[in-house]
């Protein structure tokens, strides 16, 4: 982001709207707005100058935010989601307009809160889709309610008693709650008790927090239409943030989360590598000779940043996954799968009697069999065993010369 500099500012916004916003400001302020020009903008910055300092702070201010919204990309279609949602009436040009400007009017004709609004929604609409932990919730409290203080302060106080036994720090969290009926989803914004982030203050005798608007550490996001809660907490592993989750769902809905269906997970672990759920169906067990896993690799709280790989040629793997999840700290419903392959033989009645490894991962699969039955039977079996989840792609792209290739060479 270029740096802010006011009178850069002031040549982005047309005079027509500079005329306005001072004149609703600072009424007295004396600017021969004739000598203003498009580029030329030094009368109203020797005007500005002169103004006493609270008057300035203000300007500056409001200002900044200014270039701070118009260098952001994705702030033109928030702004047009915030006047559909707070029912203002722009211009009939509105949609033509530059980004200052359009910026300018919103902190004319908007509220406080509008403006918080364009910061928290332009920041959660920049951030990538791996950075939220997604889970559904179980039957609770469905649908748009409106949340008591006693939620509210609830939520607020066990957020905060998490927050500081894991970090030390974040013992009094602040929390700005917003409504999108747009998106049919509501936002949590948790700011830390941080200097410079959230300042004490009184307004007309009663008690405030400044919160700086662009630094909220926590953010929910629920959907209320999908009973779906995404959580953003970059500084929480995915533990942590599944505990945060469940702290959530308690409070505000009376429910609990669905581990089990997360659409953030390849595989569930506790039913993927129990030994009983891997057993084939009965009508399958004369299908095959051979059905074990040969290798897998596990994300140990889905941050890809501590794996842990098990190989049959190394031992036993579900005795090293046993040993391995007998950790306090490795709970398997927390744990993702990031690729398996498994080692199958066919029954000799199909005349295909090689060992073939078939692998799976967050990127695709490669099943592959020239002989449609073998494959078919090759889906079924995996779609049995839960690797293949209904509804889910069970080849990608098999028919490729490359993928043939690969997969002579994982034949053993």
């Amino acid at each position: 982001m270029s740096e802010f500099n006011i009178n850069s500012v002031f040549r982005q916004i047309s005079r027509n709207l500079l005329k306005t916003y001072f004149a609703s400001r600072v009424p007295d302020m004396h600017v021969n707005w004739n000598a203003v020009g498009e580029r030329n903008v030094d009368p109203l910055f020797r005007a500005f100058k002169n103004l006493p300092e609270d008057h300035r702070a203000q300007i500056a201010g409001e200002m900044n935010d200014i270039h701070e919204i118009a260098n952001n990309k994705n702030s033109s279609p928030v702004i047009q989601s915030l006047v559909n949602l707070y029912g203002l009436t722009p211009p009939a040009d509105f949609s033509d307009w530059t980004l200052p400007d359009k910026s300018l009017w919103l902190i004319l004709n908007g509220s406080d809160q509008m403006k918080k609004n364009i910061f928290q929604f332009t920041e959660i609409e920049t951030i990538s889709d791996r950075f939220w932990l997604v889970l559904p919730l179980k039957q609770g409290i469905i649908g748009q309610i409106t949340y008591d203080a006693e939620r509210m302060n609830t939520l607020r106080d066990s957020v905060s008693a998490f927050v500081f036994r894991h970090k030390g720090h974040g013992k009094n969290c602040v929390i700005d709650f917003v409504e999108r009926n747009d998106l049919g989803e509501e936002f949590f914004f948790f700011y830390y008790d941080k200097p410079k982030r959230i300042i004490p203050q009184w307004k007309d005798e009663l008690f405030d927090w400044d919160v700086d608007h662009a630094s909220a550490e926590i953010v929910f996001a629920y959907n209320y239409e999908r009973n779906e809660l995404r959580v953003l907490a970059k500084s929480f592993d995915r533990e942590k943030r599944t505990i945060l989750c469940k702290i959530w769902a308690e409070v505000m809905r009376d429910s609990s989360i669905n581990i089990r269906s997360s659409s953030k997970d390849l595989y569930e672990l506790d039913g993927l590598l129990d030994r009983d759920n891997l057993r084939l169906p009965l009508d399958l067990l004369d299908d095959f000779t051979m059905f074990e896993v040969g290798r897998i690799t596990i994300d140990k709280d889905g941050t890809q940043k501590d794996k842990a790989m098990f190989d049959l040629k190394e031992g036993d793997v579900y005795k090293r996954l046993d040993a391995y999840f007998v950790q306090p700290d490795c709970p398997r419903n927390i744990a993702m799968v990031r690729n398996i392959k498994f080692r199958i033989k066919l029954n000799p009645k199909y005349r295909y009697n090689r060992v073939i490894v078939v692998g799976f991962s967050r990127c695709g699969t490669d099943l592959y069999s020239k002989n449609e039955a073998y494959r078919n039977l090759l889906i079924k079996a995996f779609t049995a065993i839960g690797v293949i989840r209904s509804g889910e792609k069970a080849i990608s792209e098999w028919e490729t010369k490359d993928l043939k290739e690969a997969l002579k060479n994982d034949v053993a």
